[in-house]
C-alpha cells in the first residue's frame, strides 16, 4: 500500500518551519501558518466529535461562507481520511453531491436529503474549533483511496461527479503549479478569484499551502491591501478583477495571472498586459484529466501537457490525420477513470482508457493541439458553461426562428457564441434578423456573440443537428 502526506501534514510542516509567514488574508482579517494549522487541528477533533469517520463523504458550502472557513473544514475533514466535496447554492451539481455524502457542512437554510446529517455551519460550530487542543492527526494516508468528490456537467450537461484518489489529487496539485514564472519564493501572493466549488481552485490553493506561499481572497477595490504577485481564476472573473480595480491601477511590479476554463478573448488578454504587465497564462482542460495544454494563445492553439496524449477523431471514432479536424480524446497521468456511480455516462465516455472531452479541435503539429469549439450541447464562454439547448429554445419561441443553433467558436483572439439562425422567411438578411432578435442574443460573459444566417442547418441522417459540419461552415465564414 503507498502512503501519502494530506494537505493539513504539509500545512503542519510549513507551521513548524516559519509559522510566522502569512498564509491566508481574507475579509481583513490574517491568519499565519501557525495559526491556520492549529484551527485545521482544532478542527478535526472538533469533527471526530461530531462523528466523522475515514471514508465517509462530507460536503462543505452554503450562500455566505469565506473561503478561510470552508478551507479549514476541509482540510481537518481530509486529515481524518473523509472525501470532501464543495457545494454552492441549490443548483444540480449541489443536489448530485448531496446525494452520495453522509455529512454536510452548510450555513443554508436548506433541508438535507434523507440519509445526509447537517450540521449547522454558524458561529458557534466556529468557535468550538477556535480554543482547546488540537487533533494530532492519523498518521500518513492510503494514496489509492478517495480524497475528494468533483462535480462536472459532462457532455449532456448533467452533473456527474468524480472520486479523486489521494494519489490523483498530489498529481494534480503538482501539474498545477509547474506553470513558468509561477515559481514559489518568500513573499509570493496568491489573489484566488474562483471559489472552492471550482475544482481547480481548490487544488491550487492546497498547492499554494504545501508550498509556503499567501492565499488572498478579495477584490479589485483592494488590490493596493492584497499586493498579490500572483492571480488565477476562470477568465470571466479575471475580467471581473479588473473592472473592480481603481481607476487607472497599473501593477508597480509584473504580476503572474493563470486562467483555466476557457478562451481568452484578445481584448482581455490586452487588459491584463497593461495593469499586470505579463501575458496571460491560459490553459484548456477537463475536470475528467485535468490539463491537457498549456500556454494557449490567442488561436486558441496549445501545447500539450507533460504526460498527455490526445487523438483527433470522426464521427465514427476512427482516428484523422494531423491537421484535419475531429472530436478531442485525451489520456493524461491524472485522470480518473470514470463517472461515480453512471455506467452508463462512464461507458460513454471513458474508452479504451481515453476520455472523450466533448471538445472539436485539430493537431497543427505535434503535441500542438488547436480548439475549434463545442460538439456536443454546451457552449463554455469566460470559463463559464451555459447549455445551448437553453439558448436554442428562446430563439425558437420567436416568430421570424424557423431553426437556429448555438455553439461555442475559437479563434481571432475571441471565444464566440455564434448563433445561427435560418429565418423565416427566408429572404431575411442577417441585419434585420440581428435587430428582431436584439433582445433574445445573450453575450457570453466578456466574449460577445456573433449571428450567422444559413438557408438550412447541417443534419445528420437520424434528424440531429450535425454540429461538426456546423462548426466547420461556421470556422469558413468567418475567414
Amino acid at each position: 500500500m503507498q502512503l501519502t502526506a494530506c494537505t493539513a501534514d504539509h500545512l503542519r510542516s510549513q507551521a513548524q518551519r516559519n509559522p510566522g509567514a502569512l498564509a491566508l488574508h481574507e475579509r481583513g482579517v490574517d491568519l499565519r501558518y501557525g495559526e491556520l494549522d492549529l484551527l485545521v487541528r482544532r478542527c478535526a477533533r472538533e469533527l471526530r466529535a461530531l462523528g466523522l469517520r475515514a471514508g465517509e463523504r462530507v460536503a462543505v458550502g452554503g450562500t455566505g461562507l469565506g473561503l478561510g472557513p470552508q478551507l479549514v473544514v476541509l482540510l481537518a475533514a481530509e486529515s481524518l481520511g473523509c472525501v470532501t466535496a464543495s457545494v454552492l447554492g441549490p443548483d444540480a451539481g449541489t443536489a448530485a453531491v448531496l446525494a452520495r455524502v453522509q455529512h454536510w457542512f452548510s450555513d443554508a437554510d436548506f433541508r438535507a436529503p434523507a440519509g445526509v446529517t447537517l450540521h449547522r455551519f454558524d458561529q458557534a460550530f466556529v468557535q468550538r474549533w477556535q480554543v482547546g487542543l488540537p487533533d494530532e492527526g492519523g498518521g500518513p494516508l492510503d494514496a489509492a483511496r478517495p480524497a475528494r468528490l468533483a462535480s462536472t456537467s459532462g457532455s449532456s450537461g448533467a452533473a456527474r461527479l468524480l472520486a479523486l484518489s489521494h494519489a490523483v489529487l498530489d498529481l494534480r496539485i503538482r501539474t498545477l503549479l509547474e506553470v513558468p514564472g509561477w515559481d514559489l519564493v518568500a513573499g509570493t501572493r496568491l489573489l484566488v478569484l474562483a471559489p472552492l466549488v471550482v475544482n481547480a481552485s481548490y487544488l491550487r490553493i492546497c498547492g499554494w499551502l504545501r508550498r509556503g506561499g499567501a492565499v488572498l481572497v478579495g477584490s479589485g477595490a483592494a488590490i493596493g491591501t492584497l499586493a498579490p504577485t500572483h492571480v488565477a481564476g476562470l477568465p470571466a472573473q479575471v475580467a471581473r478583477l479588473l473592472d473592480e480595480l481603481p481607476a487607472g491601477h497599473a501593477a508597480p511590479r509584473p504580476v503572474a495571472v493563470s486562467t483555466i476554463g476557457g478562451r481568452v478573448p484578445a481584448a482581455l488578454a490586452a487588459r491584463v498586459r497593461a495593469v499586470f504587465g505579463t501575458e496571460v497564462e491560459n490553459r484548456y482542460g477537463t475536470n475528467e484529466t485535468s490539463t491537457v495544454c498549456v500556454a494557449m494563445d490567442a488561436q486558441a492553439t496549445g501545447q500539450l501537457d507533460t504526460g498527455v496524449a490526445v487523438r483527433i477523431l470522426d464521427d465514427t471514432g476512427r482516428e484523422v490525420a494531423e491537421g484535419r479536424d475531429g472530436l478531442i480524446a485525451v489520456r493524461s497521468p491524472c485522470m480518473v477513470t470514470g463517472y461515480l456511480d453512471d455506467p452508463q455516462a462512464s461507458a460513454a465516455a471513458f474508452r479504451d482508457g481515453w476520455f472523450l472531452t466533448g471538445d472539436v479541435g485539430r493537431l497543427v503539429a505535434p503535441r500542438l493541439l488547436q480548439l475549434l469549439g463545442r460538439h456536443d450541447d454546451l457552449v463554455v464562454l469566460g470559463g463559464i458553461k451555459v447549455p445551448a439547448a437553453v439558448l436554442e429554445d428562446e430563439l425558437r419561441r420567436h416568430p421570424i426562428v424557423a431553426d437556429c443553433a448555438v455553439v461555442a467558436l475559437h479563434g481571432d483572439g475571441q471565444a464566440t457564441l455564434a448563433v445561427a439562425v435560418v429565418p423565416q422567411p427566408p429572404t431575411l438578411g442577417a441585419r434585420e434578423v440581428a435587430g428582431r432578435l436584439a433582445g433574445a442574443l445573450p453575450p457570453g460573459p466578456d466574449a460577445g456573440w456573433r449571428l450567422v444566417v444559413l438557408p438550412a442547418l447541417p443534419r445528420l441522417p437520424g434528424g440531429k443537428l450535425d454540429r461538426l459540419h456546423l462548426l466547420r461552415q461556421l470556422a469558413a465564414s468567418r475567414s
